[in-house]
């Protein structure tokens, strides 16, 4: 019996001295031979062979057989491989069997030295041949066709954009924050990259990011990332400014520091800078009478969101909230949320007042009545401006572009100097009108530079009273 790989010779021997030999495979023929030595039977298939020999000896012919079992083990086949580039840091490829194979020997020299595989096997560039075996003792595999494993050279080097959300220091610990993202996706890196940030000769970080990316205090920073292959990279520079400290004068400043109104009189109605939506509570009500009234809830928001537009409004204070559109906007958003927005606008309010210099005053602006603070205990109504507070005006249309028309709402004859101001206080133009009355128009020339969607105050002074109202430009 003979056992053999595909590919080796199988030779089948007979014993010597009879007359004749054959070999039969599968009933076929498949050798003989007449002479006293026998020719060996060479074959490569598998299975069971029959060996007859016959001898005559004084005319008597004697034969027997035998057989003999011929098993052929297949060749292994080459699994499937996956590779490696080799990195742009001069370091070798790579690559693996798929699958996982068990007890599998790998040699690069046609066999003569095997290895045995235990994970991914690194090679330098270029093309590399090779056969396996599976255990020690196992069949090679066809070395008329290796296996073949090619190791590329890395692609050419590219950079990155570094996408980076920023989050500005906070005077509480004076640390911002900043997040990477690769490319445009929405994916923050947390193992592609490893980052360098440095300021100057400074090092703050010099690791691979995490989802919660890096906390640095203010300042300007350069961030360098590369990957771990070194085939790609991305440079950016953030900068954190200082943290902010916000200022907010409170409602008490502003009840009693009136001659410091620089936006406002204090007989605005509170629904014309805060819109129709205004709840019927503030309904009717100046900006004074608003910031007097008692109670939480929406008279709270109320009286709050007054203390917030006078804040925004001076120059000299340096308000969180940046415009008196948004501080409009939130109100609106926020007067069937009265008792949190209330809250809110109560916490900027009390950042810290800067404004100082003059005395304390309630006193009313300039042709405005004197407002009874309507709480307990605070005093009677004054005799003082007896008549009913109007807006005096109105101003069309809302919104409005280059031309805005007023008509005069007042019982009486007079001149008026029409004025107005951004919401910073600035006075932006001046216009005239003469000897004007109830019903009268007068269109204006609003040429100056305007921001859209942005809010301007319109002060319409008289011989006997002052105005003001807030009207909002176009969207355009």
């Amino acid at each position: 019996d003979e056992e053999s790989c595909v590919g080796g010779d199988i030779t089948l021997d007979g014993p010597s001295g009879y007359d004749s030999y054959e070999w039969k495979f599968g009933g076929v023929v498949v050798g003989n031979t007449e002479d006293l030595f026998l020719e060996d039977v060479t074959t490569s298939d598998a299975g069971t062979y029959t060996l007859t020999v016959t001898s005559i000896t004084n005319n008597t012919v004697c034969s027997g057989s035998t057989t003999a079992t011929v098993t052929i083990f297949p060749l292994p086949e080459i699994p499937e491989i996956e590779t490696q580039f080799a990195d742009c840091l001069g370091g070798d490829g790579s690559f693996i069997f798929l699958n996982d194979p068990q007890n599998l020997y790998i040699s690069f020299d046609a066999g003569n030295s095997f290895q045995l595989y235990t994970g991914a096997i690194s090679l330098p560039v270029g093309t590399h041949n090779f056969v396996i075996k599976y255990g020690e003792d196992g069949c090679i595999s066809d070395p008329d066709n290796q296996g073949e494993v090619v190791i590329s050279s890395p692609p050419q080097s590219s950079d990155f954009i570094l996408n980076t959300e920023i989050t500005q220091p906070i005077c509480d610990t004076g640390l911002g924050n900043v997040l990477i993202r690769i490319g445009e996706s929405e994916n923050v890196d947390t193992g592609f990259f490893t980052y360098t940030i440095s300021s100057g000769e400074t090092i703050f970080y010099q690791e691979k990011q995490t989802i919660d990316g890096f906390d640095l205090p203010a300042g300007t920073y350069v961030i360098e990332g590369i990957s771990d292959d070194g085939c790609n990279s991305g440079r950016t520079e953030v900068v954190l400014d200082e943290c902010i400290d916000f200022d907010g004068c409170t409602l008490g400043y502003w009840k009693n520091h009136t001659d410091r109104w620089s936006c406002y009189s204090t007989c605005t109605l509170y629904s014309d800078v805060f819109g129709d939506g205004t709840p019927s509570q503030l309904q009717g009500k100046t900006l004074l009478e608003v910031l007097n009234l008692g109670g939480g809830g929406i008279y709270n928001l109320g009286r709050q969101s007054v203390a917030a537009l006078l804040n925004i409004c001076n120059a000299d204070v340096n308000y969180e909230i940046a415009s008196e559109a948004d501080l409009v906007a939130f109100v609106q958003e926020n007067f069937n949320n009265a008792g949190p927005a209330g809250s809110y606008l109560d916490e900027l309010n009390n950042a810290g007042c800067t404004l100082g210099g003059s005395r304390a005053t309630s006193a009313p602006s300039d042709g405005c009545p004197v407002v009874e603070d309507t709480r307990p205990g605070k005093g009677k109504p004054s005799s003082k401006g007896a008549s009913s507070i109007t807006s005096g005006f109105k101003a069309s249309p809302v919104p409005f572009k280059e031309n805005l028309t007023l008509q005069y709402d007042f019982d009486y004859v007079s001149d008026v100097t029409i004025q107005v101001y951004d919401v910073r206080g600035q006075l932006l133009r001046t216009f005239k009108d003469k000897k004007v009355s109830k019903n009268d128009i007068t269109k204006l020339d609003v040429d100056f530079k305007m921001n859209r969607n942005q809010v301007y105050i319109i002060r319409v002074a008289t011989n006997r009273e002052v105005f003001s109202k807030s009207i909002i430009s176009s969207k355009r």
